[in-house]
C-alpha cells in the first residue's frame, strides 16, 4: 500500500514506525500507536476509511455487505467492494475462516475499548444496524436449513446485542432443529423473558417439550401461544397433534375443527378430523372426512388406508377391500394395509387370499401380534390346528394382552383335547372286542381259526360287522358238532322226554 502514498507520507510514517520500534512501551500501547499510524496512511488514501477502520473492528469478521452497513449504504455495492480492497491490504487484516476478514484480536480489543469509551450513540447505531443484518442473514440460512451458518449468525448477533430477544428466538430455533433441546429451551426462555407477548415463541416451547415427550409442558405452552395468538392456525394443529399422542380424541377434535375454520383450503385437516372420529368409533363421520380428504387429495396413501379400516369397521367388506387394494397399491412395503386386507378376505371368506396378505404383512412386521393372531384365526378356518396354534403363540408371545389370541388358543386345545379323548375310547373298546373273540372264538388259533369266512387281519379292523357275525355263526356251527358227536357216542339222549 505505500506505493500508493505520496512520499513525504511515506517517509512520516517510516520515521514514525522506527521511533514506534525503538521505544519501550507495552504491548497494548504499541497497538495503539500502530494503529495510529495506519489510519494516518488510510486517511491519505481515503477519508472515509480511518473511520470505517474502527467500524470494521465492531463484527467479528466482515466483508463487503458488512461495509455497507456500517456506512449506511447496502446497496452501493462497487464503493463497497473497493473500500473491502482497500482495507484487507492493511498487515492487521487477515482472512476469517468462517469467509470475510477479520482484524488480529489485540487490535480489535483496542478499537473496541476506543468505541465504548467514545461519547455520542454512534457505536449503538452501528451495533442496531449489524444486529438487524446478522437476523436477517441467521433467518435466510434458517430457511434454506443451513443450521450451522444460521447458529453461527444468531449468535453473532446476540454477542453484538445480548438484549435482542429475536436473536434468542432464531438461536433457539436452530437449536431445535439440530435437536439440542436443552440449549434450545435456555434461548427460546430469554426470547420470552425479553419478548413476553411473542407468542411464536410458546409455540416453538411446545415443539421442543413435545419432542422431549413433555406432552404437559407442551401442551401448556401452545394453549399460552393460543392466548396470545388465537388466529394462528399452527398452535392449534400442533396441540390437536399432541392430544392425538395422548388419546385425548375429543380435544384433538375440538382442535381441528376450529383449525378448519382458520384454514378451510387445508386439505391435510380432515384426515386428523377422520383420525379422531375413527379413535372415537363415530365411524360414519370418519367415513365422511376421509373420503372428503380423498377427493381433495388422490394419492394419500394413509387416508386410502384409513378409510378402508373404517370400511371395515362398518363391515362394509368389499368397499374396505377396494381402498386397501390402493393403499397396497400407493405403499407396497408397508405391512398394515396387508395385515388389515387380510382380515377383510377372512371376512370374505377367502381364506387363501387371507393366508397370502397376513403373511406378507408379519414378513414386512414381524413384531406385528396382531398379524399373527388373524393367521391363526385363518388357519383355524382351514382346520390347520397346528400352524393356527403355532401362530396364536407368536401372538401371544407379542402381544400377551390379547384376549382373542388366548382364546382361541384355548378353544383348540380343548377341541384337540375332545377328539383325542373319543378316538382313544373308540380304539379302546375296539381293541377290547377283538381281543375277546380270539381268546374265545379262536383259542390258541385252532381249528375253528382255519375255518374263518375272512382273511384273519380283517377281524383286527375296528368296527367290521362281519367279524362279529362270522364269530357268532362259527359258535353256533361248532356247537352243533359237539351236539351231533355226543348224539353218536350216546343214542340214548334222543329217548330223553321232552
Amino acid at each position: 500500500m505505500s506505493d500508493t502514498l505520496p512520499n513525504s507520507l511515506n517517509d512520516a510514517a517510516a520515521a514514525a514506525m522506527a521511533a514506534l520500534l525503538a521505544s519501550d512501551v507495552s504491548p497494548e500501547e504499541f497497538t495503539r500507536r500502530l494503529l495510529a499510524i495506519n489510519i494516518e496512511q488510510a486517511r491519505a488514501l481515503d477519508a472515509e476509511l480511518p473511520e470505517l477502520l474502527r467500524a470494521c473492528a465492531i463484527p467479528r469478521q466482515f466483508d463487503a455487505d458488512i461495509i455497507g452497513v456500517l456506512r449506511d449504504a447496502p446497496d452501493d455495492a462497487a464503493r463497497n467492494e473497493a473500500l473491502l480492497e482497500q482495507i484487507r491490504s492493511f498487515s492487521f487484516v487477515k482472512p476469517h475462516a468462517g469467509g470475510g476478514y477479520v482484524f488480529h484480536d489485540n487490535v480489535r480489543d483496542v478499537l473496541l475499548e476506543e468505541w465504548r469509551a467514545a461519547p455520542g450513540d454512534r457505536y449503538a447505531a452501528l451495533i442496531q444496524r449489524l444486529a438487524a443484518l446478522y437476523l436477517q442473514r441467521g433467518e435466510e440460512a434458517l430457511e434454506i436449513e443451513s443450521f450451522e451458518v444460521a447458529l453461527a449468525t444468531y449468535s453473532a448477533a446476540i454477542e453484538l446485542a445480548p438484549e435482542n430477544g429475536e436473536a434468542y428466538s432464531g438461536r433457539g430455533k436452530t437449536y431445535c432443529q439440530l435437536q439440542d433441546y436443552q440449549s434450545a429451551l435456555g434461548d427460546l426462555a430469554k426470547a420470552i423473558d425479553l419478548d413476553p407477548d411473542d407468542g411464536e415463541n410458546y409455540w416453538w416451547l411446545g415443539v421442543v417439550y413435545y419432542r422431549l415427550k413433555n406432552h404437559s409442558a407442551a401442551l401448556s405452552n401452545l394453549t399460552h401461544a393460543i392466548t396470545i395468538q388465537p388466529e394462528n392456525g399452527d398452535n392449534y394443529y400442533l396441540r390437536g397433534l399432541i392430544y392425538y399422542v395422548i388419546k385425548d380424541y375429543s380435544s384433538m377434535l375440538s382442535d381441528f375443527f376450529r383449525l378448519a375454520t382458520l384454514q378451510p383450503d387445508n386439505d391435510g385437516i380432515y384426515y386428523w378430523i377422520g383420525l379422531a372420529n375413527y379413535q372415537l368409533k363415530n365411524f360414519s363421520a370418519a367415513l365422511i372426512a376421509f373420503t372428503r380428504t380423498i377427493k381433495l387429495q388422490t394419492e394419500n396413501n394413509p387416508t386410502y388406508y384409513w378409510r378402508g379400516v373404517t370400511h371395515y369397521q362398518l363391515k362394509n367388506y368389499p368397499f374396505a377391500l377396494i381402498d386397501l387394494n390402493r393403499a397396497v397399491e400407493l405403499q407396497p412395503e408397508n405391512g398394515y394395509p396387508y395385515c388389515w386386507r387380510g382380515q377383510v378376505n377372512y371376512q370374505l371368506k377367502d381364506y387363501q387370499s387371507a393366508l397370502a396378505d397376513l403373511t406378507r404383512a408379519i414378513k414386512l412386521l414381524p413384531e406385528n401380534g396382531e398379524a399373527y393372531y388373524w393367521r391363526g384365526e385363518t388357519y383355524y378356518a382351514l382346520k390347520n390346528y397346528q400352524s393356527a396354534l403355532t401362530d396364536l403363540n407368536y401372538s401371544i408371545e407379542l402381544q400377551p394382552e390379547n384376549s382373542n389370541s388366548h382364546y382361541l388358543r384355548n378353544l383348540i386345545r380343548n377341541e384337540l383335547t375332545s377328539q383325542s379323548l373319543k378316538f382313544n375310547k373308540i380304539n379302546g373298546i375296539a381293541k377290547s372286542g377283538l381281543n375277546h373273540s380270539h381268546n374265545n372264538v379262536y383259542p390258541n388259533g385252532g381249528v375253528l381259526a382255519l375255518a374263518r369266512p375272512f382273511p384273519y387281519d380283517m377281524t383286527f379292523r375296528p368296527f367290521q360287522p362281519w367279524v362279529w357275525l362270522s364269530s357268532a355263526a362259527l359258535l353256533i356251527v361248532s356247537l352243533m358238532l359237539a351236539a351231533l358227536a355226543l348224539l353218536a357216542r350216546e343214542p340214548r339222549w334222543l329217548l330223553l322226554p321232552l
